[in-house]
């Protein structure tokens, strides 16, 4: 039987060797290896000289164009900047993924986040907690990173972005 210190060395170097392959950078094609290199070359054809014709064109005449229309899209009502993961994990007893984050001052608004670019997650804040924006999904990945998109309802846009460590530990919900 393996003690516990040996146990909890062996599962701290995998998560440590996990980590960093996941910080290294990812390579990138180079031109000869994308086939760019050897590609035939295009000879540029002389002009040809469009023939005159004894018709006159018919004088332009003004288009009126229609008028631009913005279409304005809200700005967020809080600054997310300083925003934080407080947690993630799995919530029981549904395995669906939970992720915390955590801002300087109440969060305003409505909010929803993209997991893995395709896992839609329903954000809400309590008011005994009302700096906290728990997030809660379809479970995208254990024991890996998923990359966490928050959005605000009606912004088009990303507001906060991370990368957040999906552990295997279950995490009771409030």
């Amino acid at each position: 039987m393996i003690n516990k210190k040996v146990l909890s060395a062996i599962i701290f170097i995998i998560c440590l060797s996990l980590f960093l392959s996941a910080c290294a950078p990812a390579a990138t094609p180079t031109a000869r290896a994308a086939g760019l290199r050897n590609r035939p070359t295009r000879t540029a054809e002389p002009p040809t000289a469009i023939p005159a014709t004894s018709t006159p064109l018919p004088p332009p005449t003004a288009t009126a164009l229609p008028p631009a229309t913005a279409t304005l899209t809200p700005a967020p009502l809080m600054d997310f900047s300083g925003a934080s993961v407080y947690s993630s994990g799995i919530m029981m007893p549904h395995y669906q993924g939970l992720i915390t984050i955590k801002v300087k001052a109440a969060i305003v608004g409505q909010y929803y986040a993209i997991v893995q670019d395709d896992k839609p997650y329903t954000c809400t804040t309590y008011s005994d907690r009302p700096h906290l924006l728990y997030c809660i999904g379809p479970l995208a990945a254990v024991q890996k990173f998923v990359h966490f998109a928050l959005f605000q309802k009606g912004v088009t846009y990303a507001i906060f972005q991370a990368d957040v460590w999906m552990p295997m530990i279950g995490t009771p919900f409030p």
